[in-house]
């Protein structure tokens, strides 16, 4: 995570106050090591200059592994990014880096979980599988309005295996952002939108106190 571009963290960190009661918040910084060490040859954060001039490799892990082609849901045996193929794994959840986020994701149990992704012109793509979103749509359109991108299904190709789809299938909702570039996080609205996410979970946990309380 460039020192430029770990706001989001760095503004929690420094603001936790802004965590609405009753919700707990966790960033997990990256979810391909491999290729963040390939193309920038740093383990953590990174200057913008370190990077690599050809990012390309960077999708991949130390297998060759499209990890977001990985996840068990729609897994197929061929994948596509862009206009290429690309290798998905010899079987859903074949890597260490998908496992860790399945894990954790089963460990966790969250109630909600955003992917930021870089770029596709500025979207925000509501997971989904087998025709269930689990409520991925409603919460992906909060964050949208908020951050004002795009909301809707990803059209460009077809996709397989990713993660946002396998979470919605795990009943829970979840969402990839898709920036507009490569260069930029564009902080300002991304914090818009994960602040309208929290204000939403915020209430319920107010309500669902509340009720405790009743009963």
């Amino acid at each position: 995570m460039c020192i430029r571009d770990s706001e989001i963290i760095d503004y929690f960190n420094g603001n936790r106050d802004q965590i609405p009661v009753g919700v707990t918040v966790h960033i997990v910084p990256v979810a391909n090591p491999d290729g963040l060490y390939v193309v920038t040859g740093s383990a953590g954060r990174f200057f913008r200059e370190q990077v690599a001039e050809d990012t390309t490799v960077g999708r991949f892990n130390g297998n060759n592994v499209d990890i977001n082609r990985n996840f068990g849901c729609e897994w197929t045996a061929t994948a596509r990014w862009g206009g290429r193929s690309v290798y998905p794994g010899s079987a859903p959840f074949s890597e260490p880096e998908s496992r860790a986020i399945r894990d954790l994701v089963g460990t966790m149990l969250p109630r909600a979980v955003i992917f930021w992704h870089s770029a596709a012109g500025g979207m925000v793509a509501p997971g989904s599988c087998d025709g269930s979103d689990a409520g991925s749509g409603s919460l992906a359109l909060a964050y949208g309005n908020a951050a004002n991108y795009q909301v809707g299904p990803f059209t460009p190709y077809d996709l397989s295996g990713t993660a946002s789809d396998w979470v919605a299938s795990q009943g829970i909702p979840a969402f990839a952002v898709e920036l507009i570039t490569h260069e930029s996080t564009e902080y300002g609205r991304n914090l818009a939108g994960v602040e309208a996410v929290l204000a939403l979970y915020g209430e319920a946990a107010v309500e669902e106190s509340g009720e405790a309380a009743v009963d």
